[in-house]
């Protein structure tokens, strides 16, 4: 904790500064310069042979005997059955995958080609970069359509992120899922995009040694939705799972939910492309908190007055911030110039969006108690990534779903396990002096 000191006398008034340095999710920086990547591995359809797509150029899906696969997938020509023309600047062949039959298993799902050696927080390669392409099957909405894609290891459905494409009435809908320092899962609605036209979605994932630390940027047709989530290591990490955080090497796409029933409709997807490295991973945000107080001295039963200021040093966008002032117990609150939340002793200040650069400013007003004794009052400052929903109870999972529409069956959620407590990030600190007895009466 970084702590500043203001003595409560009746010196003249004078600034004292802290100045914390808080990055979400603690984020570890590392050099700008990027390493070679180690593997890499791109995939294209055009040259698969129609059908199954199982064991074909490295990529496996569940099959049942006599060679059916056990999900609705296989690579097709786009033209003429699903776009007459085809899809301009992508291949004639792709591969067609939906939820018409969906399961809740892991290993029989389907997996893109593995890259070698796996991304881990450990090891040589840190960073993992994969993309897909893809446009919907159909240029009507496609209701109860939704699949989920995953870094993964090996097949295993150890998964260390979750993005769904759900066809809803306005487009595509785009959900990402990271997890809470306590391990609890976190739905993000990135963007609707629309039908008929193909997309490009990209992960990019940096793994640091140690807890609450990873690092996940999503990128659509080229741009960065803005904001930075987390792996699903604190899941992982959390008691209530208690099992090693997963490398990842492959793609896991999954259909594990019901309510589709569309014959030859799902998604088309035209390949993927996946990276292993050791480079620095996607630019980050960077929320800075500085306080300082209005004297350097101050009589107790007097004010005094912090200035509070967060600003994104970062190159992202930084969302749901939760800047908070810890009041000690010998300083009671009187005032701010804006709305804060209250928390236990904390006034919090609800900031949604924080841009590159921007900073957002309020003072607060706290009153020393009249019989404080001298000596230092710690004044602490927190910044807590995530401004989240309370956690749904212990109990089945709840599955993603589009309003209006019936809950699947199954989710690719696993079950929750605690309520998310607030993360300190840092502090601050207040000294109060008791003034001198005046000197006493001269007499005679």
């Amino acid at each position: 904790m970084l702590r500043f000191s203001t003595v409560l006398s009746e010196a003249k008034p004078r600034k004292a500064i802290v100045r914390l340095t808080a990055t979400i999710a603690s984020v570890l920086l590392l050099p700008c310069g990027v390493a070679a990547a180690q593997a890499t591995l791109t995939s294209g359809f055009d040259n698969f042979a129609l059908g199954n797509i199982n064991g074909q150029q490295g990529w496996r899906s569940g099959t049942s005997a006599g060679g059916i696969p056990d999900f609705d997938q296989g690579i097709v020509d786009v033209a003429p059955d699903f776009y007459p023309s085809g899809v301009p600047g992508f291949g004639m062949r792709a591969w067609r995958f939906s939820n018409l039959r969906f399961s809740g298993t892991f290993g029989n799902q389907t997996f893109s080609p593995e890259i070698h050696p796996p991304v881990s927080q450990s090891g040589p390669d840190t960073e993992y970069i994969a993309q897909f392409s893809f446009i919907t099957a159909r240029t009507a909405e496609q209701p109860g359509l939704n699949v989920g894609i995953s870094p993964d290891v090996e097949g295993t459905g150890a998964r260390m992120s979750l993005l769904n494409l759900i066809d809803a009435a306005a487009g595509t809908e785009v959900i990402v899922w990271d997890t809470t320092a306590a391990g609890e899962f976190v739905r993000h609605e990135v963007a609707v995009l629309p039908r008929r036209v193909p997309h490009t979605i990209k992960f990019w994932i940096k793994l640091h040694p140690g807890p609450n630390n990873d690092v996940v940027a999503i990128f659509i047709d080229g741009k960065d939705v803005g904001q930075r989530f987390t792996t699903w290591e604190n899941y992982y990490r959390h008691p209530g799972a208690n099992q090693p955080v997963p490398d990842i090497n492959t793609l896991l796409f999954r259909a594990s939910t019901g309510g589709f029933g569309e014959q030859d409709g799902g998604y088309l997807f035209f390949g993927e492309s996946a990276t292993g490295g050791a480079g620095p991973g996607p630019p980050e945000p960077d929320p800075e908190v500085d306080k300082t107080t209005s004297a350097r001295t101050v009589h107790p039963g007097g004010l005094v007055r912090y200035t509070i200021t967060t600003r994104n040093r970062g190159r992202a966008i930084a969302r749901n911030l939760l800047v908070c002032d810890r009041l000690p117990r010998e300083e009671t609150f009187v005032s701010a110039d804006h709305r804060l939340l209250r928390v236990g002793r904390r006034r919090c200040l609800v900031i949604n969006n924080l841009a590159s650069g921007q900073r957002m400013t309020f003072h607060l007003v706290a009153r020393v108690e009249p019989n404080a004794r001298a000596g230092r009052i710690d004044n602490g400052t927190d910044e807590i990534d995530g401004v989240e929903p309370p956690a749904p109870p212990l109990g089945p999972p709840v599955p993603p779903t589009v309003p209006g529409r019936p809950p699947a069956p199954t989710s690719d959620i696993p079950g929750h396990i605690t309520d998310p407590k607030p993360e300190e990030k840092g502090g601050a600190s207040v000294d109060v002096v008791r003034p001198a007895p005046p000197p006493p009466a001269v007499t005679g």
